[in-house]
């Protein structure tokens, strides 16, 4: 799909869109032209379509409510999440999500105040506890 060049440059033709002679914004592969109006919008990357599907994957969100484990064993108390990683650095991976927690109830108090967690190692924590 191209677009016109200049605003001086930009000639009138029939829009594929409204049916209607308006300057012409884009042309697409099969040379159909479109107003400004009906000029469709560009398809997704397949990087952000990827990027979409693991974001609404996220099993955590900031501000839930959790109760975490070490090791998917060792009870470590419950916290609110407040930040997802999918960095590398955070022990995260692109389709593995990372979770920092800050800790409200502790099991032990040697906890951390905050620490990371895998989805593995969490789970939703009523209002309760």
């Amino acid at each position: 799909m191209t677009t016109a060049a200049s605003s001086s440059g930009l000639k009138a033709d029939l829009c594929w869109g409204c049916r209607r002679l308006r300057e012409v914004a884009v042309t697409d592969e099969g040379g159909r032209t479109y107003c400004v109006s009906c000029a469709p919008a560009p398809a997704p990357s397949k990087a952000m379509i990827l990027l979409d599907f693991l974001l609404s994957t996220v099993p955590f969100q900031v501000g839930d409510r959790v109760s975490c484990k070490t090791g998917a064993q060792i009870y470590d108390g419950i916290g609110h999440v407040v930040e997802v990683s999918f960095d590398p650095k955070d022990l995260a991976s692109p389709v593995v999500p990372m979770f920092r927690v800050v800790m409200e109830e502790k099991a032990y108090p040697e906890m951390d105040d905050e620490a990371w967690y895998s989805e593995a190692c969490m789970s939703l924590a009523g209002a309760d506890g």
